[in-house]
């Protein structure tokens, strides 16, 4: 009998616990897109493609979580360099962020992590990648995997941005704390119920 209150105890706890930190890592993912129009230009040397931006970009879409920016706020963008060409690019720059922009008290940012297609030509850019938006400060979002494109024309490697876009697919990048919390709750609860159980 004894033994038996000791196991609801410790998978009472367990369950409360579980509950608790559960709760807490309620998931809030980015849903929406935003563009961005401007210009920029573009180099390539020794393999290495780059795309500059003439910064700042000018907001010129949004919607779902981005929807409260201001049409016309800006953001700097940083330059994307990659080898190869079409969908064999490597991006070979560090584009965290990509870009940034603060409104309203909250700043939103992408991280541009790697490249799915790119091609740089003399009167033509077209690139597009996967990468981490955020949303933090007066609007909360937890990081959300994000789809990033950039297409402009232009002449001599000088383009007008048609379009820069990212779009947030509302699927949040992994957190593994809570899952480590709940693994070390259950770790614990097991350890004290094999003590018990022991001593009895």
């Amino acid at each position: 009998m004894k033994t038996s209150k000791i196991i609801l105890a410790v998978l009472g706890t367990a369950l409360v616990m579980s509950g608790l930190l559960s709760q807490s890592a309620q998931a809030v993912p980015i849903n929406g897109s935003i563009g961005f129009n401007g210009s920029g230009f573009g180099s390539t040397s020794g393999g290495t493609s780059t795309l500059t931006f003439n910064n700042p970009m000018t907001v010129d879409m949004k919607f779902g979580d981005y929807a409260g920016i201001p049409s016309g706020t800006t953001a700097n963008f940083a330059p994307i360099s990659f080898t190869g060409s079409g969908n064999t690019a490597v991006l070979t720059s560090s584009n965290s962020p990509q870009w940034t922009l603060t409104s309203g008290g909250t700043t939103y940012r992408f991280n541009l992590l790697s490249l799915t297609t790119a091609t740089l030509a003399s009167t033509t850019v077209s690139l597009s990648g996967q990468g981490v938006a955020t949303i933090s400060g007066a609007i909360n979002r937890d990081p959300t995997f994000a789809s990033f494109s950039v297409q402009g024309t232009g002449n001599s490697f000088t383009f007008t941005i048609i379009q820069s876009s990212t779009s947030a697919s509302g699927q949040q990048v992994p957190d593994g704390g809570s899952a480590i919390a709940l693994l070390g709750v259950a770790v614990m609860g097991l350890e004290v119920l094999r003590r018990k159980l022991r001593a009895a």
